[in-house]
């Protein structure tokens, strides 16, 4: 496991309001693709994607099911293709839907939350990501664990690692009158040793002097990300198998962490270097 230096300015997130941001992961899943799950939706939570609920999903979601997934739609789209009859997604709402959403939430599979405009009167949808963490109490009512972006201009709903009633207007979720869709992934990411390492590590933070907080293994593992790639890339161009490289190391420092990434022609893996 890697571990950052200590910060003992660090303080543990309130568990209020319903929008608190964890400062870190929120809970280590048993299941293996529930750790992956939660490790993607923490890698993605940046940049472009969290100006929008669906890109931010889709950024996700690709990692599980293919780049084609939900291409080109809305919230209200997306919503209205994982119902279509034939889709593969299972759909609950209603009485015991938090429930059975953080329980196959729990077991692996992906589970997306969502209202459309017409049930937030709003001019658009909305969507989030519920990860394999136990529920926690929102007003009297256990509710699940997600991650979402949001196009709101005051940046309120976009939770990472948070209770839902922080994205979606809370009584609605109290009420189960969020949609929640799930189903099993059908493809694992590259980077899943990474993903892991990163979903595991107990001190992911380390402050600037501007007194900003960094996620090491983050920015780590986006400097791996484009390496994979790059190694994956020079591969692919190279035509006599004698001369593939079939196998690369190299380290990594970011501020007090030295990682050692290790990469093959299938796989990745990724260490603190002693």
């Amino acid at each position: 496991m890697v571990k950052g230096k200590k910060n003992e300015s660090q303080k543990a997130p309130s568990a209020d309001p319903d929008s608190a941001q964890l400062l870190v992961s929120p809970c280590d899943p048993s299941n293996e693709i529930a750790k992956q799950i939660l490790a993607q939706c923490a890698l993605k939570h940046t940049g472009s994607n969290l100006e929008d609920c669906n890109v931010f999903l889709k950024a996700v979601a690709k990692e599980f099911f293919g780049d084609s997934i939900f291409s080109g739609l809305n919230a209200n789209g997306i919503l209205a293709a994982v119902k279509a009859n034939g889709s593969g997604w299972t759909i609950k709402t209603g009485a015991g839907s938090i429930d059975e959403a953080i329980a196959k939430a729990k077991d692996g599979m992906f589970v997306g939350a969502g209202m459309t405009s017409t049930e937030l009167g709003d001019t658009n949808g909305h969507l989030a990501i519920v990860v394999g963490c136990d529920g926690q109490l929102s007003g009297g009512k256990i509710v699940p664990i997600g991650y979402a972006g949001s196009i709101s201009q005051d940046h309120t709903t976009r939770i990472k690692g948070a209770r839902l009633s922080g994205t979606f207007p809370a009584t609605k979720v109290r009420e189960e009158k969020v949609t929640y869709f799930f189903m099993e992934p059908t493809q694992t990411p590259d980077l899943s040793a990474f993903s892991l390492l990163m979903a595991a590590s107990s001190e992911p933070f380390y402050e600037t002097k501007d007194g900003d907080r960094i996620s090491l293994l983050r920015e780590a593992a986006l400097v791996m990300e484009k390496m994979f790639d790059q190694f994956k890339s020079n591969n692919e161009k190279k035509n006599n198998a004698e001369t593939l490289y079939k196998l690369a190391s190299l380290r990594v420092k970011i501020g007090d962490i030295e990682l050692e990434a290790t990469f093959s022609q299938e796989e990745y893996s990724c260490a603190k270097h002693d």
